[in-house]
């Protein structure tokens, strides 16, 4: 039995087993010839069990699914919608207004069937795990659902459903930016700092029994989060070793916005105020110096690239 099955609990004995027999599969850094894996019907690796029938699968090899880093799952639904130029004034913030349309607009159920689209179509493409970005809190008119973490949920189950493994990294969003009150199309994502952190223990605690969920922390941005608040996230997460993704440096306008209110780039903020740890990812990382770049490896952070959506909204490389 490998430490995988013990550690949840799985009697192997009990359950039914599957054994693939591929023309090659990848292990230990390398390629291996008719090599069988045997797995059980939740999909856990096994090695000591009587082995059933191989299922043969000719001429194909057999190797750890993908992760995707980084997912916006009801984003799916404007797709096609924003990959072109209307005018010389298109740029990451027009496309953000109709991503607010969409925002505005999407109830539970809605977030569920895309978040589930978004995720098949993942699973198709090899993609057998997902860091889900997710940051629509309320409900469409900003009141707050009975359970806070209802959307949370539906995007969980979603990826449940099919089969993905998910790590829901609730996000955090209080403002608009520096000097700026929050938007009122923000008005699904806004919580404050005990509101937030309340209800990202919840959601840990309800995921906690649950093999293939877990939760990570994100404050969406130094413009959505001002320092006082991501210092709570940072102690918050280091006390129960969450991990910890935040949108990082992916505008000119972020990095102006920052050093404004800072006197520092948001990643020399991060470094500075001790924020920048292993469990750290930042996402996009693109407008950054080669002195950010050096504070980044030396903290052992990491840098999470997303080329589709920054080719896309023409954020750079």
């Amino acid at each position: 039995m490998t430490f995988e099955a013990k550690r949840k609990n799985i009697s192997l004995t009990q359950t039914g087993f599957t054994l693939w027999l591929p023309e090659l599969l990848y292990s230990d850094k390398a390629f291996h010839t008719r090599r069988p894996l045997l797995c059980n019907e939740h999909g856990l690796i096994a090695s000591t069990v009587e082995p059933p029938t191989p299922i043969e699968l000719r001429h194909r090899a057999l190797l750890p699914g993908l992760v995707n880093a980084h997912s916006h799952a009801f984003q799916r639904v404007i797709r096609g919608r924003t990959e072109y130029r209307t005018s010389d004034k298109d740029s990451f913030w027009t496309w953000r207004e109709m991503m607010y349309s969409a925002a505005e607009r999407l109830s539970p159920e809605d977030i569920y069937d895309a978040s589930r689209m978004a995720f098949l179509e993942m699973a198709l493409s090899g993609i057998t795990a997902v860091g889900e970005f997710h940051y629509l809190h309320g409900s469409e008119d900003g009141a707050k659902y009975d359970d806070a973490n209802l959307l949370s949920k539906q995007v969980i189950r979603a990826a449940q459903d099919v089969g993905l493994r998910i790590v829901l990294l609730r996000v955090a969003y209080t403002r608009a930016g520096f000097e700026v009150d929050a938007n009122p199309r923000q008005r699904r994502f806004i919580e404050g700092p005990d509101t937030y952190l309340r209800n990202v223990e919840a959601l840990t605690e309800f995921c906690a029994d649950q093999p293939m969920v877990s939760v990570g922390a994100a404050p969406h941005s130094v413009r959505a989060v001002p320092l006082n608040y991501l210092k709570e996230i940072g102690e918050f997460a280091a006390a129960r070793q969450l991990p910890v993704h935040m949108h990082v440096a992916e505008q000119p306008a972020e990095v102006s916005a920052c050093v404004e209110e800072y006197g520092r780039s948001p990643v020399a903020l991060l470094s500075t105020e001790g924020l920048l740890t292993e469990r750290f990812t930042a996402v996009h990382a693109i407008h950054v110096s080669p002195k950010a770049v050096g504070m980044l490896a030396r903290a052992n952070a990491i840098v999470c690239a997303c080329p589709t959506t920054e080719r896309n909204l023409g954020d750079g490389i």
